[in-house]
């Protein structure tokens, strides 16, 4: 009987600890939820001193020339800066921009999460946005 209350009282410090793992979604059909078309960005509340930046996360999954043409060509149009190459997240293929402006009020976040919404055209949709630090140094982050 001791046995197997200290085996459950393992488990559960295990399992509490942090040794649980994320695990990527191994369905047939992983998906990414749009964000479009919500009519407002995130809530942001912290822009610290030098504002931030929006990385804007976009499936291509299955896009065809036509509705990628028109992303690369929205994202120039918009000010935009596209990086060209292709990420595949949970079996999706995604491609990342980084955003037009540094912004600093809510107001601007919004009008720019409203501009990348409209880059999405067919199979090619907003899924997800991040914001970084607009004077943080190194790599962009984007999740």
């Amino acid at each position: 009987m001791r046995g197997l209350h200290f085996l459950i009282l393992t488990a559960a410090i295990a399992a509490l600890s942090g040794c649980a793992r994320w695990q990527p979604e191994t369905g047939a059909r992983p998906s990414f939820a749009r964000a479009c078309p919500h009519t407002r960005a995130p809530a942001v509340t912290d822009f610290g001193a030098a504002g931030l930046r929006g990385i804007y996360h976009f499936v291509t999954q299955d896009a065809s020339n036509d509705e990628l043409d028109a992303l690369i060509q929205g994202t120039r149009t918009h000010g935009f800066t596209l990086m060209l190459m292709t990420v595949n997240l949970n079996g999706r293929d995604t491609v990342f921009a980084h955003g037009a402006v540094i912004l600093r009020s809510q107001r601007q976040v919004d009008a720019e999460f409203t501009a990348a919404c409209q880059l999405g055209a067919g199979r090619v949709y907003l899924t997800h946005v991040r914001y970084n630090s607009a004077d943080e140094t190194g790599p962009v982050r984007a999740r």
